[in-house]
């Protein structure tokens, strides 16, 4: 070939390939909190070049107790944000339009520890106990735990709990609040046992409030609807990805935060994708909505009077992207070797 066509050719080529990255749809999604291994399936997406491939170019913003990602959402400064069902229904409940499009989380993340060496057993010995939680929703699901057990959540002390397990090793806290993800590990770390402590979970007792989701305005749905099925297909690549490279997963993690440790982050990315790898993923497919678990979730905000009155829960979330997207993304396959690959990095 002569040398000039072959210049000619990679010129053309030169400018195809950055005019593909010049057309990449620009998107911002808002986590609720920071990031790391808790949203490993967005970030792994984007590392791995799975928006891209969609034709999306997506910036990743990081959440703090001061930051409310359904106000975020809301107000168009973001495209997208990971919001819990019940934080999608109080949003709709103040008239603020959001829609849940996909579901990574199956279960809540968040799970409750009391000392079985100061008598703490079963659900019924948290009457009377006080009982740590993060106020500003973290109330919410153990507050329907204590009623749906029969305990009465007006027979537990509620207080307010800081962003660590220190009171609860100082005995200050019967009952702690922890994340599946992070404090679970810092307590077993701290040296407490698996048989040592009690692990509540509202699951147990049909209190679940389902967690992390990926929610978007009724406005973006319908002006955009091409660019939240890119954005689905995309995320839910990224989590099926990671549950399969677990430790490349936590790696990535590294790369947007960089100042976190890799064991920890990797407990996170196995804890997070035994949530999103359950219940109704296990059957339907990885991002599935049951309407359920929003049944679930409002009758804890309604019982607790966090809301006033039930909204429409057709109208809060959106199963046209989930089942629009490619059946390959949603598959979950070889789930034993999973489970032992998860017990073996966390120590179970």
């Amino acid at each position: 070939m002569h040398k000039y066509v072959k210049i000619i050719l990679a010129s053309t080529l030169i400018f195809l390939l950055s005019s593909q990255i010049w057309a990449l749809e620009k998107v911002k999604v808002q986590l609720v909190w920071v990031k790391q291994g808790e949203f490993h399936g967005i970030l792994s997406a984007v590392d791995q070049g799975f928006y891209a491939e969609e034709g999306l170019d997506v910036e990743v913003f990081a959440g703090g107790p001061d930051i409310r990602a359904q106000a975020v959402i809301a107000s168009g400064a973001a495209e997208f944000g990971t919001l819990s069902v019940g934080a999608v229904i109080a949003a709709r409940s103040n008239e603020v339009p959001l829609v849940q499009v996909m579901q990574a989380h199956q279960d809540s993340f968040m799970a409750y520890v009391g000392k079985k060496s100061k008598g703490y057993n079963t659900i019924q010995d948290i009457k009377g106990a006080t009982f740590g939680v993060w106020f500003g929703g973290g109330e919410y699901e153990p507050q329907l735990m204590a009623n749906l057990s029969g305990v009465g959540k007006d027979n537990v002390k509620w207080v307010a709990q800081k962003f660590s397990m220190i009171e609860f090793y100082e005995d200050k806290l019967d009952v702690a609040s922890v994340t599946l993800h992070n404090e679970l590990h810092v307590l077993l770390g701290a040296g407490y046992t698996r048989d040592e402590i009690t692990i509540y979970k509202a699951s147990d007792y049909g209190a679940a409030m389902i967690s992390d989701g990926i929610a978007t305005t009724e406005r973006m749905i319908k002006e955009n609807p091409e660019i939240v099925q890119k954005f689905v297909n995309a995320t839910l690549r990224g989590w099926q990805w990671g549950i399969y490279n677990a430790e490349k997963a936590a790696q990535i993690v590294l790369k947007f935060n960089p100042g976190l440790e890799y064991q920890k982050q990797l407990y996170q990315v196995e804890e997070t994708s035994k949530l999103v790898a359950s219940r109704k993923a296990l059957t339907e497919g990885l991002g599935y909505m049951d309407i359920a678990d929003w049944k679930v979730s409002q009758k804890g905000l309604l019982e607790i009077k966090a809301i006033d009155a039930p909204i429409d829960l057709e109208k809060a979330f959106n199963l046209k992207f989930w089942e629009n997207a490619p059946m390959k993304y949603k598959k979950l396959k070889n789930m034993d070797q999973v489970r032992k690959r998860m017990a073996k990095n966390l120590g179970e």
